[in-house]
């Protein structure tokens, strides 16, 4: 899934990489095995859905967004359960960032760096 992503951000196309990011994120939330974990960052998905997509949208964002889960999977995959939580933890606060950055342009332009996904279909 994180070569696909990658194989999506040479796309720049944010509408296609968002979809693969969610369902990305769902699967290592269901991998952990708890299930009322998965079902908490599920409802939090839906509360921060337009927030997480304008973050994601530029090339270079999807790039280092994508390289983070790589990191995450790498220290997994090493069964490195230190590395993983630091790999984590700094997806969740570069996320933050990108999100606030996103919103800070918003505010300034008076319009969103990119259009949002219909989630209601």
């Amino acid at each position: 899934m994180v070569d696909q992503m990658d194989h999506i951000a040479e796309t720049s196309d944010v509408s296609h990489y968002y979809p693969v990011n969610l369902a990305f994120h769902a699967e290592l939330g269901a991998a952990c095995g708890n299930t009322r974990l998965s079902q908490m960052y599920q409802n939090l998905v839906r509360e921060l859905h337009i927030h997480r997509y304008r973050a994601l949208s530029t090339k270079d964002t999807l790039f280092v967004s994508n390289a983070e889960h790589r990191a995450i999977i790498d220290a997994i995959a090493a069964r490195d359960p230190q590395a993983a939580f630091l790999a984590g933890r700094a997806h969740i606060l570069n996320g933050y960032d990108r999100s606030t950055a996103a919103q800070a342009m918003q505010q300034a332009t008076g319009k969103p760096r990119t259009k949002p996904l219909d989630t209601t279909k």
